[in-house]
This record gives structure tokens, C-alpha cells and sequence, in this order.
């Protein structure tokens, strides 16, 4: 690769670089309803010069670069889906050095260094040492229970040797440690009645207020990072009625499979006291699971980046996430999320992202696809 002509070129080009990021953004694409902006994005691909393109069962858009099954084969992928619904205002504003937007930075500059990946290589020919794929993925955010990453590996799990994310916030991160985490919708329900003539008859509200009681009550070793949460609630009729049904929505999250198992267990457990000994009926839903994971900072991939940031003057932060690379480091292939720049208010309808340190992202990215021809050549003493 002509590193420094490539180089120079995200230079020159940083502005259209921006209104592509900017175009994307634009295009709804709540977790389950991708369509509009994957087309965006095939589209784009195809006018940048791939050619073997499809998308697959369940609306993820692949481009192959080199189809060689004796060659090792990298991944590289950017989520379509935003937290936003349908109705949110997309309005862009930019004032310099900030863009700001709805979804912005997360995933709309993501996909953008897809998009600049297939510029640069059909721009300046480049001819790579090994198979490239890259993928526009569904269902990253939320309940989408990265849906998309679940059917590129159930496709690609013996075919690919690595898999790096790319996330619009957070350059300089090396995110090869995955959160897993359980999610559950957990339904009460009980006999109800009137708030005066039916007083003492089970209630599905009260019932569930001392489950949560209970939960925050729960003592975790220090030595397990692990977090919970009950972060929805609802029930009940009117004011004036012993609450028939209740609902909450909870998840546990952890850095340890194993004991992210064990504390579900516990606290399935705790919950079932509660409402059995106040003759109240419980129905568990698993609506999100995603694995843990993890790779090595000594792993050779993770050396590279390191090193690509060294050359570049960007802190590398070791850190811990749920990405779409959970799954691939559950699965034992190495696996890392990078950021493209500086951003804040994620997930956030005043989400922004910093402008000039975008060149800096994306140079990364494309001197780690470079360093990825030349294995071998990394300093040890980094």
C-alpha cells in the first residue's frame, strides 16, 4: 500500500469524507428497521468500486475482497443500527471543530470508515495479502442482541481469523475485553382486588418493589466486575386497585461468563422467595444475551494497533465494552473495537462528534489494514 499517498488523500478529502458521514446520518435506522440506510450503504460500496457485494437473510451488507481459501481472511465491521426511533428529528449542526446528530458518532462515522476502506482500495489498486471483508451489520443496539454479528459468524465462523469493530466515539480505545450480560423481562402476577374492600390480597406491585429491594440489597465480590440493573417498571390499573399484574425489566452484566450465570441464578432465586411466599405468580422472559469475551493485550493483532498508535501519537485505552465483538471473542476468534475520533453525548439527541480528529481515525484504520500485510514486522520491543 502507498501508505503516505493513502495518507495524504484523507487528508485532501476530509470534507466530503464529513457530508458522507453527515448523509448517513440522516437515514433512520432504529435496531430491526436497518433497510433504508443498508441500501445507503451498498449503494456506496458499489460506487466505490466492490464489486462482490450481497446482503444476507438478515440485512447485513458484506463486501469480499479477495476470495483466497488459502489466505487468512479479516473482518471489518460497522453497526447500521441507531437508538433513535422513526420519530426523532435528525437535524445536523455543524459548528467547527463539532458535528452534532443524532447518531452521529455512533454508528454513522463507523460505517463511514467501511465506506473509506473501499474508497482507498479502489482508488489505489491495492492488491492485500489476505481475504477482506467488510460488513454493515444490524441489530448491535439494545434488544437487537447483535443479531447481525450472530449470522456473519454462524456464515463466516471457520473462514475468519479476525474481526475488528469500528465505532464513530472513542479514539485511541482498544476494546478487546466483551461485557456479556442477561437480560429478562420478569412478569408478576397476582389476585388483585379493590384498595379498600380487598385490602391484604397480594399485589403485583408490591410484590415486585420488594423484589427490587431485594436486588439492590445483593452484595457482589469485589473481585467480579459485575453490574445489575432494573432499569424499566410498569403495572397496575388505577390508584384505587390492587394491582393485578406487574412487569420490570432487569440485566446483569459481567466480565466472567461463568459467574454471570451464577448471579442470574441467585437472583431468579431471590425473586421466586419473594413472590411465592406472598402467594404472588412469576413468569421469567430472556429477552438479551450477549457473551463475554476476551483477547490478550500481548496478542498479536492488539500489538499491531498499539503499535499503529504509538507511530500516530494516540493513546491507546484498554477497555472493556459490548460490541459486535463479543461474539467472535466468545467464539475464540481474536477480535478488537476501535474508535474514529472524539465524541460525546452517545445516545443522546445532542450526540456530537469532533471533526479534525477524524483524519487521525481513519489513518489508524487504514496503517492497521497495512501493518495486517506485514506480519511479522512489529517491534518486539513495543
Amino acid at each position: 500500500m502507498e501508505i503516505e499517498a493513502v495518507l495524504d488523500f484523507i487528508n485532501a478529502k476530509i470534507d466530503r469524507i464529513i457530508e458522507e458521514t453527515i448523509e448517513i446520518s440522516q437515514i433512520s435506522a432504529p435496531t430491526f428497521q436497518e433497510e433504508k440506510r443498508a441500501n445507503h450503504i451498498q449503494q456506496k460500496l458499489e460506487e466505490f468500486g466492490a464489486t462482490k457485494i450481497r446482503k444476507d437473510e438478515v440485512g447485513n451488507v458484506i463486501a469480499s475482497y479477495r476470495v483466497d481459501p488459502t489466505a487468512s481472511t479479516v473482518m471489518i465491521a460497522a453497526h447500521l443500527d441507531t437508538v433513535f426511533n422513526e420519530e426523532v428529528d435528525l437535524q445536523v449542526t455543524r459548528e467547527d471543530p463539532i458535528v452534532a446528530a443524532p447518531g452521529i458518532c455512533d454508528n454513522s462515522l463507523g460505517l463511514e470508515g467501511l465506506l473509506v476502506v473501499a474508497k482507498v482500495l479502489n482508488k489505489f489498486n491495492i492488491e492485500l495479502g489476505y481475504n477482506l471483508i467488510l460488513a454493515a451489520t444490524v441489530g448491535e443496539e439494545g434488544l437487537g442482541n447483535l443479531k447481525g454479528m450472530t449470522q456473519l459468524m454462524e456464515d463466516y465462523e471457520e473462514k475468519v481469523d479476525e474481526v475488528i469493530a469500528l465505532e464513530g466515539d472513542g479514539l485511541g480505545r482498544v476494546t478487546n475485553q466483551a461485557i456479556g450480560s442477561s437480560r429478562w423481562r420478569v412478569k408478576f402476577k397476582a389476585t388483585g382486588g379493590h384498595s379498600w374492600s380487598d385490602f391484604g390480597q397480594p399485589s403485583a406491585i408490591h410484590t415486585m418493589s420488594k423484589a427490587i429491594a431485594a436486588l439492590n440489597d445483593f452484595k457482589l465480590p469485589n473481585n467480579k466486575k459485575t453490574t445489575y440493573n432494573v432499569g424499566k417498571v410498569s403495572g397496575g390499573r388505577t390508584i384505587n386497585t390492587i394491582a393485578q399484574e406487574a412487569e420490570m425489566l432487569w440485566e446483569v452484566r459481567s466480565l466472567e461468563s461463568n459467574y454471570l450465570e451464577q448471579v442470574v441464578k441467585e437472583f431468579k432465586d431471590i425473586i421466586k422467595g419473594i413472590a411465592n411466599k406472598d402467594k404472588v405468580k412469576t413468569e421469567f422472559e430472556l429477552i438479551g444475551e450477549r457473551p463475554a469475551g476476551r483477547i490478550s493485550s500481548e496478542h498479536e493483532l492488539i500489538k499491531i494497533i498499539s503499535q499503529t498508535h504509538k507511530e500516530l501519537g494516540i493513546e491507546s485505552k484498554y477497555e472493556a465494552a459490548s460490541t459486535d465483538g463479543n461474539l467472535p471473542l466468545n467464539l475464540g476468534i481474536p477480535a478488537v473495537t476501535i474508535g474514529l475520533t472524539r465524541g460525546d453525548n452517545i445516545h443522546r439527541e445532542d450526540e456530537y462528534m469532533e471533526i479534525e480528529p477524524v483524519k487521525l481515525g481513519l489513518k489508524q484504520l487504514l496503517l492497521i489494514i497495512d501493518k495486517l500485510n506485514n506480519r511479522g514486522e512489529i517491534n518486539e520491543e513495543d
